[in-house]
């Protein structure tokens, strides 16, 4: 399992390599194709590796907010599972994860969500915030929760 440090600065390092927190303009600054595709209503997505490169795909048919979670989620696999068995048999990416699952969401939460958010949010339940953003709910406490507490220790 890769540290949650580990994923905090691999997403650093993307946002300033890539001047964003797109998934989509990272994916295409790192030449990682994404195509959206019908899938089974239990697949949001899912990231292979081709000889050419990689491709993120996304099924169209969830909702509009959902894509970008399902496109970082899937960026993780692209630019650090990729050399493992990162297609990992999961009916849903919402549910609890497998360890390659749980660290991709990690990053995708990482990677949309920072402090910002919660400020211009400031009032909305996290319930709120999922449905706006698609994540799961529980990644956006968990996020919640990490800068409360960098909040309090800067006034500590």
């Amino acid at each position: 399992m890769l540290l949650k440090k580990y994923i905090v600065n691999h997403v650093k390092e993307l946002v300033q390599q890539c001047n964003t927190r797109d998934p989509y303009e990272i994916a295409a600054e790192k030449d990682i194709a994404i195509f959206h595709f019908p899938l089974s209503e239990r697949i949001p997505g899912y990231f292979v590796q081709c000889s050419e490169g990689g491709a993120i795909i996304i099924n169209e048919k969830i909702h509009e907010a959902q894509k970008p979670f399902v496109a970082a989620h899937e960026l993780l696999h692209a630019t650090v599972h990729n050399d493992e068995a990162a297609f990992v048999r999961q009916r849903n990416i919402y549910e609890k994860p497998h360890v390659l699952e749980y660290e991709s969401n990690f990053f995708a939460v990482e990677l949309l969500i920072d402090e910002e958010f919660f400020k211009s949010n400031e009032g909305r339940t996290i319930k709120e915030l999922s449905d706006v953003t698609g994540m799961p709910e529980y990644m956006i406490n968990m996020k919640y929760e990490e800068v409360l507490r960098k909040r309090n220790e800067n006034f500590s």
